[in-house]
């Protein structure tokens, strides 16, 4: 993998949050301006249903909350348009959104600070997804949802700055979702995770960004195999084999 440095000459960036009976209101606000963000717009949007812990605000601790996270480094005015409108659908019950920097970039998806046993599922999706978002974050809003996290990220628009193997966003959004084995059976887990398929596959786009799908390879549809191109995974597997001919060292799993 190579990366490239970039400058982010006025990072903004942070986390908003409200409570889930605002959902509605707050989908119609997203899908309204998502696609007016500028092109340097980062941001997703969840149901996350809150632990009693920090840095999540009292008032919604132990309640399914709905989560904004966004950034930008070119400035705050590329993501006003998206702000003005969710913050006028509803209050926010907190509102970090302003100047940061890496570090403070890092905090915006309110990820725990250590590893925890989870399945994760995953699907890139395409322009159409702001007319399901409501249908799809609903089945995870419940109380007893076995899905602790379900989120849409808006990816449209990402520049391209180099050639490689995946450096093109498959869709202009990717849905994720996360849920704890430690609180939930698989089965139940699975259960939630079909729920959601019978929802986004109405805006599949044909391909699964593999990373993201953790221990859920009991799940057909889940298993990462399209992850890459048929050529892609062809090439990598040629160069794995070229340079490590012995497979001493365990190869990707998006590999087939």
């Amino acid at each position: 993998m190579e990366f490239d440095l970039v400058p982010a000459a006025d990072l903004h960036a942070g986390a908003l949050l409200w409570h889930a009976d605002a959902l509605p209101k707050l989908i119609a606000a997203w899908s309204s301006t998502i696609g007016t963000v500028g092109s340097g717009v980062f941001s997703s949007i969840a149901v996350l249903h809150v632990p009693p812990l920090p840095p999540f605000p009292e008032e919604l601790h132990g309640r399914v909350g709905v989560h904004l996270a966004i950034a930008d480094p070119d400035g705050p005015v590329a993501a006003t348009p998206l702000l003005d409108a969710m913050r006028t659908a509803a209050e926010p019950v907190s509102d970090s959104w302003g100047p940061t920097d890496a570090a403070g970039l890092a905090r915006i998806h309110l990820d725990p600070p250590t590893a925890t046993p989870a399945i994760g599922d995953a699907r890139w999706l395409d322009a159409s997804t702001p007319d399901i978002a409501e249908a799809l974050l609903s089945t995870a809003a419940a109380d007893d949802a076995p899905i602790v996290m379900m989120e849409i990220r808006h990816v449209a628009g990402a520049p391209v700055r180099r050639t490689g193997a995946v450096v093109t966003p498959p869709g202009d959004f990717i849905y994720h979702a996360v849920a704890p084995l430690n609180l939930f059976p698989r089965e139940r887990i699975e259960a939630g995770f079909a729920r959601a398929r019978s929802v986004w596959s109405i805006a599949d786009a044909g391909s699964t960004p593999g990373s993201w799908v953790e221990g859920a390879a009991s799940v057909p549809d889940a298993l990462p195999a399209d992850a890459l191109p048929a050529d892609v995974r062809k090439r990598s597997a040629a160069i794995a084999d070229a340079v490590d001919p012995d497979a001493r060292i365990r190869r990707s799993r998006l590999l087939g």
